[in-house]
């Protein structure tokens, strides 16, 4: 993981720049996740909680999920990665994958201003994540809270690592 942690570490300008240029196309493979009107909490039948705010995945590999909630995994097969809206990150993944490392998601999260709230979810696999900050707004607070554990407050060029149990 730590091999895996500096690789995308060390290319984040390029990473961040890359997102920037697509995020707004079609070729971005964007998939709106969460959707609340603004200021309100809205009441989600599964899993049965309160959501608050907006939230959405750029799909990088596999390019197209069968639907946005379901246990979908990219086999490692190139032609599942997004090339055309994210070429540098698909290369990046590619040489990981090389070196043996098994990646099975890869999407990129947008959460909309002004509150958003994800609430706790988990799969039935337990999953090593990595989160990478591309953009963080100035003046904003991002952070992301494990209930029972503690939280990780959002700092640009920052990454950290989650082995908790997460979809």
């Amino acid at each position: 993981l730590h091999e895996m942690y500096w690789v995308i570490k060390s290319h984040w300008a390029e990473l961040r720049a890359e997102f920037l240029r697509v995020r707004r196309r079609f070729e971005s493979g964007y998939v709106q996740i969460q959707q609340c009107p603004t200021g309100r909490r809205c009441w989600a039948h599964y899993p049965p909680r309160w959501r608050e705010g907006s939230w959405g995945h750029y799909y990088v590999a596999p390019t197209q999920p069968l639907h946005a909630f379901g246990e979908w995994y990219w086999n490692g097969d190139a032609s599942w990665c997004n090339w055309a809206g994210y070429p540098k990150l698909c290369g990046l993944l590619m040489h990981l994958r090389s070196r043996g490392f098994e990646i099975t998601q890869v999407a990129v999260t947008e959460v909309r201003e002004p509150r958003t709230v994800i609430p706790a979810h988990h799969s039935q696999q337990w999953r090593l994540r990595l989160v990478c900050p591309l953009v963080v707004p100035k003046n904003a607070t991002s952070m992301l809270r494990f209930p029972g554990f503690g939280y990780k407050l959002f700092v640009e060029q920052e990454c950290f690592c989650s082995t908790r149990a997460t979809s």
